[in-house]
């Protein structure tokens, strides 16, 4: 059964890449590569995800440079290398192993690992349906949820929290709409202000204009403002 999962992740993972890589230039440079901007302040918006940094001081002002080439290592891993491969395999060991002392002590919840796989699905499908100049074939979407379902389970995320996560999923974009819909909803009751979310917004959003003259950060901040939700703008200040 794990060869039949792996030979399938690795044509969907084909499939995926060829034509993101192809055909979404500007999306992929967003989403795929260095930048996960939005999937980072999206996460950062969840009030318990927020808490949990600042009380482990992961995210303070002398290892944030660190913690965020640590976290792109580490997903550039697991987006970029073939399905099974050493590479593959030893990424999602790295990042099972730094959640998993946390996870068994409930620190992190199940919800807020979901809501962060989703959250990555989510902006895809909305960036793409935005920006790009045509919208993903079904075969795409398909493989966009294969993908993103074998990462969840490879980092060990219950499904029983969506509707077909007991009895299964249809195909990748059952999964991929499933994962979309759990959540938009999550965010209306966990998004909101608190001094944890200002305080990680502000860490993260100094880290995106970090590389601009002084003058140009306050409009580049207002550009990735406007790739955020209302409510997400909200709760990051």
């Amino acid at each position: 059964m794990h060869g039949k999962l792996i030979a399938c992740d690795k044509s969907f993972h084909s499939i995926r890449m060829i034509k993101y890589t192809s055909r979404y230039a500007l999306i992929v440079g967003t989403n795929l590569g260095s930048g996960y901007v939005v999937r980072r302040r999206s996460t950062a918006s969840v009030s318990t995800v927020t808490d949990l940094f600042v009380a482990t001081g992961q995210r303070n002002e002398k290892n944030n440079t660190k913690r965020r080439a640590d976290t792109e290592v580490l997903m550039n891993e697991i987006h970029d290398r073939e399905a099974g491969s050493d590479a593959h395999v030893m990424a999602f060991a790295r990042m099972n192993y730094i959640h998993s002392r946390y996870r068994k002590a409930c620190k992190i919840l199940n919800e807020d690992m979901l809501h962060t796989l989703g959250s990555a699905v989510v902006d895809l499908f909305r960036s793409i349906e935005k920006y790009e100049w045509r919208q993903l074939t079904d075969v795409e979407k398909c493989a966009v949820g294969v993908f993103y379902r074998s990462m969840g389970e490879a980092m060990e995320i219950p499904f029983n929290l969506v509707p077909s996560g007991k009895a299964g999923f249809t195909d990748g974009i059952h999964f991929a709409q499933e994962l979309c819909d759990f959540t938009v909803e999550y965010e209306k009751t966990a998004v909101k202000p608190t001094q944890s979310t200002f305080l990680i917004s502000r860490r993260l959003m100094d880290l995106e204009t970090a590389n601009y003259p002084s003058i140009l950060k306050p409009v580049v901040e207002r550009i990735i403002a406007t790739r955020l939700d209302e409510h997400i703008r909200v709760s990051m200040g």
